[in-house]
């Protein structure tokens, strides 16, 4: 312990000490010293920390030193691009950003001393420091912030310097917000923002003239008014965010919308953290902004040549863009009462009677021994086709369902509190999704068999041959075991795709209502004359209200159909096994008169089926509901939902398969 200490003090002296040229590696060496040996044991930064915190108010002399020496470090470099720019999404393309970090990842850019950004960027150089400094409590960065001012002088030419720094950042940001808060795409949803006096623009004189205030202040003028009036200008601005929000998930959003939405909310919150350092004197409120901006920075500079960061957050963003609208399309999947329990259950049982018809012509399709490029187009349009015959006629696939429903459950979450405030009717939704979830999985296959089996007899009946051959049925039940096939594996790829087909069809959705496809198909006359104006209405109404299911379905099957193609050109065994699909497949096996199976085999065969079809539905809905949830700004070892819905199964666990009794007048 003694040697601990005796080290933190020598990197503090040496910190104190250091010239202007040896200041960033003398700030490294603590950084260095303060980093655990794993960026997910933050326990070990914060009693290094603490440590620290103990020696300056052991020592005040050294505490003296050190918050001079670390306000001339500050002073002497180039701050507004740390204030104005870090951890705030840059004005460019997507493609223009993933180029520069590519070269950055080749070639390292150099490290410019004379810019504060640089030198917290090779202070906090190793990978994954921005984990354990977001870790580290708040109430422990505010311990060593006053730590290290305490009481005593400041240098004030040093303190000015940076005064001056973030009022120049004050100001560049307050133009940026006024510029998009005018972008065209906003507007577009929101024309008050032209009609009237818009905030965007208010806000910037408010703050030009409070800085011109501050300005004369540091001369030597009266001290500047509070800033309360920005601020309420920028809860106007952020009224018109949630405004153009609201309207984009009727209207439709594009990706640069929600960009210069999400860009906006940073450079806001931002700026009012440089407006409360900024205010005279020393609080506790000031202390906190600070060390929120300290982390917000740090983690900026620390990922900022990060390839998987920045293509995750370009991806949140996508997601945020779909989900905001797939949460209408998933409430149809949801059932809360007997009544939609019942009707979800037929509309499953018609399912499965199609998929066992689909299933039934991919066996014949195959065995037609086409090219294999026309085999893979043939049953990518047997899957594609087939799964939107099931929308169009009002079935339910069980295993599309939670694609869709885990937009519904990531849309009652609050995006600002970070998804804690919801979780309780969250979880009540959750259950009414996987009670949903189960009476269609029931209703597919109960169907899908019989039907299938039915075919079997109904084909050997019209041409005496049976729709899979000894060999071929013999495969067929081969491929459903959990122990000797790679069924798991390729129900997972199915599950993937099930995932995938959500993001498509949201995509749709949105396109549909953004490019305004419903109102330009009623203006076209060739359409009217054809359709006549009631039906032309009637399909512009129908393709708003659907076509982002069709392409999510159509989509879905060539994903389905593809995927062993691409493992014989790749040379890997690829393939995808759906629950619905691989009980069809079990009844052409069983059809077959040479295939005897012993009840250990079949019962193999049974839970194959059952291990298939929650492979489906845990893949495809964990990788929908993270990605809903980190579009509105939480993770899913976050909102602690899992751990809920588990102590409730053992509290209740027949509501998660039967509906449960409403109370009367609910």
């Amino acid at each position: 312990m003694a040697d601990t200490a005796s080290t933190l003090e020598s990197l503090v002296v040496r910190l104190s000490d250091a010239p202007p040229e040896g200041d960033a590696a003398a700030l490294a060496a603590l950084v260095d010293f303060l980093r655990p040996e794993r960026p997910e044991r933050s326990a070990q930064a914060v009693a290094r920390i603490q440590e620290l915190v103990l020696l300056l108010e052991e020592r005040p002399e050294l505490r003296a030193t050190l918050r001079s020496r670390l306000l001339r470090l500050v002073a002497a470099r180039r701050q507004v691009h740390l204030y104005a720019d870090s951890g705030i999404f840059a004005n460019e393309s997507f493609g223009a950003g993933l180029r520069r970090r590519l070269g950055n990842a080749i070639l390292p850019r150099a490290v410019n001393d004379k810019y504060l950004r640089d030198l917290i960027g090779a202070a906090f150089w190793k990978r994954g420091d921005h984990i354990w400094v977001r870790r580290v409590p708040e109430d422990t960065w505010l311990a060593l912030h006053r730590a290290i001012t305490g009481e005593g002088e400041y240098d004030a030419a040093a303190l000015h310097t940076i005064q001056g720094e973030l009022l120049e950042a004050l100001q560049i940001l307050s133009y940026r917000i006024a510029a998009t808060g005018l972008e065209p795409e906003l507007v577009r949803l929101d024309p008050s923002i032209e009609e009237f006096e818009s905030p965007f623009l208010t806000q910037n004189q408010e703050t030009m003239r409070w800085i011109a205030l501050y300005r004369a202040w540091l001369a030597g003028g009266a001290p500047p008014e509070d800033d309360k009036h920005i601020d309420v200008l920028f809860g106007q601005c952020e009224e018109i965010i949630e405004r153009v929000r609201r309207r984009a998930q009727r209207e439709g959003a594009s990706v640069s919308l929600t960009y210069h939405l999400v860009r906006l909310e940073q450079m806001i919150e931002r700026t009012r953290m440089l407006l409360a350092l900024l205010e005279p004197g020393e609080d506790e409120t000031k202390r906190r902004r600070a060390a929120a901006l300290l982390q917000q920075v740090i983690a900026a500079e620390n990922t900022r040549n990060s390839l998987r960061d920045y293509v995750a957050r370009n991806v949140e963003l996508l997601a945020l863009q779909v989900t905001e609208r797939g949460g209408r399309a998933g409430e149809h999947y949801v059932t809360t009462d007997s009544g939609g329990y019942f009707r979800m259950l037929g509309s499953a049982l018609g399912a499965g009677a199609v998929i066992a018809v689909m299933a039934m012509i991919k066996i014949l399709l195959l065995d037609l021994r086409l090219a294999p490029l026309v085999e893979t187009a043939a049953v990518c349009l047997n899957y594609g086709v087939g799964f939107v015959l099931v929308h169009m006629l009002g079935f339910t696939v069980a295993t599309k369902q939670p694609a869709m429903t885990a937009q519904t459950i990531a849309a009652t979450i609050d995006r600002k509190a970070g998804g804690r405030q919801a979780l309780g009717p969250l979880e009540d939704l959750s259950v009414d999704v996987m009670r949903s979830q189960f009476v269609a999985i029931v209703g597919n296959m109960a169907m899908a068999f019989p039907v299938a089996l039915a075919l079997a007899w109904a084909w050997f009946a019209a041409t005496e041959a049976a729709v899979a051959g000894p060999a071929k049925a013999r495969h067929l039940l081969d491929d459903l075991s959990p122990v000797t096939s790679l069924a798991l594996l390729h129900a997972a790829i199915a599950g993937v795709w099930l995932f995938v087909s959500g993001l498509i069809a949201g995509y749709f959705d949105n396109l549909c209502a953004y490019r305004r496809i419903p109102e330009r198909l009623r203006a076209l006359r060739w359409l009217r004359r054809a359709l006549g104006e009631a039906r032309a209405a009637s399909f512009a109404a129908y393709v708003e209200e659907h076509l982002g299911a069709i392409a999510g379905n159509f989509f879905f099957g060539v994903l389905l159909g593809v995927t062993p193609f691409v493992g014989f050109l790749v040379g890997l065994p690829l393939d995808i096994r759906h629950v619905a699909f691989s009980t069809a497949h079990l009844a052409f096996g069983l059809a077959d008169a040479e295939q005897t199976l012993s009840a250990s085999a079949f019962a193999l065969l049974l839970a194959g089926l059952y291990l298939i079809g929650v492979v489906n539905l845990l893949v495809s809905f964990a990788l929908a509901i993270n990605m809903a949830l980190r579009a509105r700004g939480t993770r899913l070892r976050d909102a602690g939902l899992f751990g809920r819905l588990w102590r409730r199964f053992f509290r209740s666990p027949l509501e998660f398969f039967v509906p449960r009794r409403r109370a009367a007048g609910a």
